[in-house]
Protein backbone atom coordinates (compact mmCIF):
# COMPACT_ATOMS: atom_id res chain seq x y z
CA UNK A 1 0.00 0.00 0.00
CA UNK A 2 2.82 2.41 0.81
CA UNK A 3 4.32 1.76 -2.62
CA UNK A 4 0.99 2.50 -4.33
CA UNK A 5 0.64 5.76 -2.40
CA UNK A 6 4.20 6.69 -3.37
CA UNK A 7 3.19 6.24 -7.01
CA UNK A 8 0.43 8.82 -6.56
CA UNK A 9 -2.54 6.45 -6.29
CA UNK A 10 -5.29 6.38 -3.68
CA UNK A 11 -5.50 2.67 -2.87
CA UNK A 12 -8.16 0.85 -0.91
CA UNK A 13 -8.56 -2.73 0.26
CA UNK A 14 -11.67 -4.88 0.04
CA UNK A 15 -11.81 -8.05 2.15
CA UNK A 16 -14.37 -10.70 2.97
CA UNK A 17 -14.12 -10.06 6.70
CA UNK A 18 -13.67 -13.71 7.72
CA UNK A 19 -14.34 -14.21 11.43
CA UNK A 20 -16.32 -10.99 11.78
CA UNK A 21 -20.04 -10.28 11.70
CA UNK A 22 -21.16 -6.70 11.12
CA UNK A 23 -24.67 -5.36 11.59
CA UNK A 24 -24.59 -4.17 7.99
CA UNK A 25 -22.30 -4.21 4.98
CA UNK A 26 -20.24 -2.71 3.45
CA UNK A 27 -18.31 -2.12 6.67
CA UNK A 28 -15.70 0.64 6.58
CA UNK A 29 -12.88 -0.60 8.81
CA UNK A 30 -10.65 1.79 10.73
CA UNK A 31 -8.05 1.31 13.45
CA UNK A 32 -10.69 1.37 16.19
CA UNK A 33 -13.25 -0.99 14.62
CA UNK A 34 -14.39 -3.88 16.84
CA UNK A 35 -12.59 -6.99 15.60
CA UNK A 36 -15.74 -9.06 16.15
CA UNK A 37 -17.37 -7.00 13.39
CA UNK A 38 -14.48 -6.72 10.93
CA UNK A 39 -12.53 -9.95 11.38
CA UNK A 40 -8.83 -9.97 12.25
CA UNK A 41 -7.21 -9.47 8.84
CA UNK A 42 -9.21 -6.38 7.71
CA UNK A 43 -8.54 -4.69 11.05
CA UNK A 44 -4.84 -5.53 10.86
CA UNK A 45 -4.68 -4.13 7.31
CA UNK A 46 -6.43 -0.92 8.39
CA UNK A 47 -4.04 -0.43 11.29
CA UNK A 48 -0.85 -1.22 9.37
CA UNK A 49 -1.51 0.46 6.02
CA UNK A 50 -3.54 3.53 6.94
CA UNK A 51 -5.58 3.18 3.72
CA UNK A 52 -9.35 2.75 3.44
CA UNK A 53 -10.40 -0.84 4.13
CA UNK A 54 -13.90 -2.18 3.48
CA UNK A 55 -15.11 -5.59 4.67
CA UNK A 56 -17.97 -7.16 2.73
CA UNK A 57 -18.76 -10.80 1.87
CA UNK A 58 -20.00 -9.38 -1.46
CA UNK A 59 -16.70 -7.94 -2.62
CA UNK A 60 -18.14 -6.20 -5.68
CA UNK A 61 -20.41 -4.20 -3.37
CA UNK A 62 -17.44 -3.41 -1.14
CA UNK A 63 -15.41 -2.31 -4.17
CA UNK A 64 -18.17 0.09 -5.21
CA UNK A 65 -18.01 1.59 -1.72
CA UNK A 66 -14.26 2.13 -2.09
CA UNK A 67 -14.77 3.86 -5.45
CA UNK A 68 -17.38 6.12 -3.87
CA UNK A 69 -14.81 7.01 -1.21
CA UNK A 70 -12.30 8.11 -3.86
CA UNK A 71 -10.06 5.05 -4.26
CA UNK A 72 -8.55 4.58 -7.72
CA UNK A 73 -6.73 1.27 -7.07
CA UNK A 74 -8.57 -1.53 -5.27
CA UNK A 75 -6.71 -4.49 -3.82
CA UNK A 76 -8.85 -7.53 -3.03
CA UNK A 77 -7.37 -9.42 -0.10
CA UNK A 78 -7.37 -13.18 -0.76
CA UNK A 79 -9.82 -12.67 -3.63
CA UNK A 80 -8.51 -14.70 -6.56
CA UNK A 81 -11.47 -17.11 -6.46
CA UNK A 82 -14.10 -14.40 -5.91
CA UNK A 83 -15.04 -14.24 -9.60
CA UNK A 84 -18.03 -11.96 -9.02
CA UNK A 85 -15.50 -9.16 -8.62
CA UNK A 86 -13.97 -7.95 -11.88
CA UNK A 87 -10.23 -7.51 -11.99
CA UNK A 88 -7.56 -5.91 -14.18
CA UNK A 89 -4.52 -7.63 -12.64
CA UNK A 90 -4.39 -11.06 -10.99
CA UNK A 91 -1.60 -11.90 -8.56
CA UNK A 92 -1.40 -15.43 -7.12
CA UNK A 93 0.50 -15.98 -3.87
CA UNK A 94 2.21 -19.33 -3.20
CA UNK A 95 3.71 -20.25 0.17
CA UNK A 96 7.42 -20.93 -0.31
CA UNK A 97 7.51 -23.62 2.37
CA UNK A 98 4.56 -25.69 1.12
CA UNK A 99 4.73 -24.86 -2.58
CA UNK A 100 1.86 -26.54 -4.42
CA UNK A 101 1.82 -29.47 -2.01
CA UNK A 102 0.59 -32.63 -3.76
CA UNK A 103 -0.88 -30.40 -6.53
CA UNK A 104 -4.42 -31.60 -5.71
CA UNK A 105 -7.44 -29.47 -4.88
CA UNK A 106 -9.38 -29.54 -1.61
CA UNK A 107 -10.12 -31.86 0.14
CA UNK A 108 -7.47 -34.17 -1.37
CA UNK A 109 -4.82 -31.45 -1.31
CA UNK A 110 -4.19 -27.81 -0.35
CA UNK A 111 -5.13 -26.09 -3.62
CA UNK A 112 -8.36 -24.14 -4.15
CA UNK A 113 -7.98 -24.41 -7.93
CA UNK A 114 -5.93 -26.64 -10.25
CA UNK A 115 -2.26 -25.73 -10.58
CA UNK A 116 -2.97 -24.88 -14.22
CA UNK A 117 -4.81 -21.78 -12.96
CA UNK A 118 -1.40 -20.19 -12.39
CA UNK A 119 -0.92 -20.06 -16.16
CA UNK A 120 -3.81 -17.57 -16.40
CA UNK A 121 -2.72 -15.01 -13.77
CA UNK A 122 -0.55 -11.99 -14.46
CA UNK A 123 2.12 -12.87 -11.90
CA UNK A 124 2.91 -15.55 -9.33
CA UNK A 125 4.48 -14.42 -6.06
CA UNK A 126 6.26 -16.89 -3.77
CA UNK A 127 6.24 -15.89 -0.12
CA UNK A 128 9.50 -16.84 1.60
CA UNK A 129 12.44 -18.97 0.59
CA UNK A 130 11.09 -21.80 -1.59
CA UNK A 131 11.51 -25.35 -0.29
CA UNK A 132 10.10 -26.87 -3.48
CA UNK A 133 10.21 -26.16 -7.18
CA UNK A 134 8.47 -22.87 -7.83
CA UNK A 135 6.18 -22.10 -10.78
CA UNK A 136 7.99 -20.85 -13.86
CA UNK A 137 8.72 -17.09 -13.86
CA UNK A 138 7.61 -16.74 -10.23
CA UNK A 139 8.68 -13.66 -8.27
CA UNK A 140 10.11 -14.11 -4.78
CA UNK A 141 8.56 -11.99 -2.02
CA UNK A 142 9.84 -11.58 1.51
CA UNK A 143 7.95 -10.52 4.64
CA UNK A 144 10.54 -8.36 6.38
CA UNK A 145 10.28 -7.42 10.08
CA UNK A 146 10.17 -3.65 10.52
CA UNK A 147 9.48 -2.87 14.19
CA UNK A 148 8.26 -4.07 17.58
CA UNK A 149 4.95 -2.50 18.60
CA UNK A 150 3.81 -2.31 22.23
CA UNK A 151 0.21 -3.56 22.38
CA UNK A 152 -1.04 -1.16 25.04
CA UNK A 153 0.63 2.12 24.01
CA UNK A 154 0.98 1.43 20.29
CA UNK A 155 4.55 2.77 20.46
CA UNK A 156 6.94 1.29 17.91
CA UNK A 157 10.51 0.36 18.76
CA UNK A 158 13.39 -0.63 16.42
CA UNK A 159 14.23 -4.29 16.02
CA UNK A 160 17.49 -3.83 17.92
CA UNK A 161 18.16 -3.55 20.74
CA UNK A 162 15.27 -5.70 21.90
CA UNK A 163 12.80 -3.56 23.92
CA UNK A 164 11.96 -6.47 26.24
CA UNK A 165 13.82 -9.01 28.32
CA UNK A 166 14.51 -12.62 27.37
CA UNK A 167 13.23 -15.30 27.47
CA UNK A 168 9.70 -14.67 26.18
CA UNK A 169 6.42 -16.44 25.52
CA UNK A 170 5.31 -16.23 21.89
CA UNK A 171 1.91 -17.10 20.38
CA UNK A 172 0.84 -17.35 16.74
CA UNK A 173 -2.63 -18.05 15.36
CA UNK A 174 -1.76 -17.90 11.66
CA UNK A 175 -1.65 -20.33 8.75
CA UNK A 176 1.90 -21.50 9.53
CA UNK A 177 2.91 -20.46 13.06
CA UNK A 178 6.40 -21.89 12.57
CA UNK A 179 7.22 -19.02 10.19
CA UNK A 180 6.68 -16.49 12.97
CA UNK A 181 8.75 -18.50 15.45
CA UNK A 182 11.55 -18.89 12.90
CA UNK A 183 11.54 -15.12 12.40
CA UNK A 184 11.80 -14.57 16.14
CA UNK A 185 14.79 -16.88 16.28
CA UNK A 186 16.49 -14.96 13.46
CA UNK A 187 16.06 -11.78 15.52
CA UNK A 188 17.82 -13.33 18.52
CA UNK A 189 14.66 -14.02 20.51
CA UNK A 190 14.35 -17.19 22.59
CA UNK A 191 11.69 -18.64 24.86
CA UNK A 192 8.62 -20.85 24.58
CA UNK A 193 6.53 -21.00 21.40
CA UNK A 194 2.75 -21.61 21.44
CA UNK A 195 1.10 -22.33 18.06
CA UNK A 196 -2.67 -21.92 17.58
CA UNK A 197 -5.06 -22.51 14.70
CA UNK A 198 -5.43 -19.82 12.04
CA UNK A 199 -7.88 -17.07 13.11
CA UNK A 200 -7.89 -18.50 16.64
CA UNK A 201 -10.41 -16.66 18.89
CA UNK A 202 -8.07 -15.71 21.73
CA UNK A 203 -9.43 -15.11 25.23
CA UNK A 204 -7.65 -13.71 28.27
CA UNK A 205 -7.14 -17.25 29.57
CA UNK A 206 -5.23 -18.11 26.36
CA UNK A 207 -2.60 -15.53 27.34
CA UNK A 208 -2.10 -16.58 30.94
CA UNK A 209 0.96 -18.59 31.92
CA UNK A 210 2.11 -20.19 35.15
CA UNK A 211 5.37 -20.67 37.01
CA UNK A 212 8.46 -18.93 35.67
CA UNK A 213 6.69 -18.19 32.41
CA UNK A 214 4.11 -15.96 34.09
CA UNK A 215 6.47 -12.95 34.28
CA UNK A 216 7.84 -13.21 30.73
CA UNK A 217 7.07 -10.72 27.95
CA UNK A 218 4.47 -11.94 25.43
CA UNK A 219 5.14 -11.68 21.67
CA UNK A 220 2.65 -12.19 18.84
CA UNK A 221 1.96 -11.46 15.19
CA UNK A 222 0.24 -8.25 14.08
CA UNK A 223 -2.73 -10.37 12.98
CA UNK A 224 -3.14 -11.81 16.48
CA UNK A 225 -2.54 -8.43 18.13
CA UNK A 226 -5.83 -6.97 16.85
CA UNK A 227 -7.71 -9.62 18.87
CA UNK A 228 -5.45 -9.51 21.93
CA UNK A 229 -4.83 -5.81 22.46
CA UNK A 230 -7.40 -5.42 25.24
CA UNK A 231 -6.82 -8.76 26.95
CA UNK A 232 -3.03 -9.16 26.76
CA UNK A 233 -0.75 -8.59 29.78
CA UNK A 234 1.03 -5.20 30.01
CA UNK A 235 4.39 -6.41 28.65
CA UNK A 236 3.05 -7.59 25.27
CA UNK A 237 4.52 -6.85 21.85
CA UNK A 238 3.58 -7.40 18.21
CA UNK A 239 6.09 -7.78 15.40
CA UNK A 240 5.20 -5.59 12.42
CA UNK A 241 6.30 -6.82 8.99
CA UNK A 242 6.29 -5.46 5.46
CA UNK A 243 6.23 -7.24 2.09
CA UNK A 244 9.31 -6.58 -0.05
CA UNK A 245 9.39 -7.30 -3.79
CA UNK A 246 12.24 -6.97 -6.29
CA UNK A 247 12.63 -3.68 -8.23
CA UNK A 248 11.90 -5.37 -11.56
CA UNK A 249 8.47 -6.45 -10.29
CA UNK A 250 7.74 -2.92 -9.07
CA UNK A 251 8.67 -1.54 -12.50
CA UNK A 252 6.40 -4.08 -14.21
CA UNK A 253 3.49 -3.24 -11.91
CA UNK A 254 4.01 0.51 -12.33
CA UNK A 255 3.87 0.13 -16.11
CA UNK A 256 0.70 -1.99 -15.96
CA UNK A 257 -1.04 0.48 -13.68
CA UNK A 258 -0.01 3.43 -15.83
CA UNK A 259 -1.36 1.70 -18.95
CA UNK A 260 -4.65 0.89 -17.21
CA UNK A 261 -5.00 4.45 -15.93
CA UNK A 262 -4.36 5.94 -19.38
CA UNK A 263 -6.90 3.54 -20.94
CA UNK A 264 -9.57 4.51 -18.42
CA UNK A 265 -8.97 8.22 -19.02
CA UNK A 266 -9.37 7.63 -22.76
CA UNK A 267 -12.51 5.53 -22.32
CA UNK A 268 -13.94 7.82 -19.70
Amino acid sequence: MRWLKDQGYTPGIVARGYGGEAAQYPLIVNADTDVTQSGDEPLMLAQQTGVTVVADPQRARGARQLIALGCDVIVSDDGLQHLALGRDIELALVDGHWGLGNRRCLPAGPLREPASRLEQVDAVLVNGAPSHQTPENATLMQLVPTAWRHLVSGEQKPLTPLPFNLPVNAIAGIGRPERFFETLGSLGVNGCWYPFDDHYPFEASSLQFTGQEAARPLLMTAKDAVKCRHIAPPDSWALDVEARLPPEFERWLAERLATLSARRRTDG
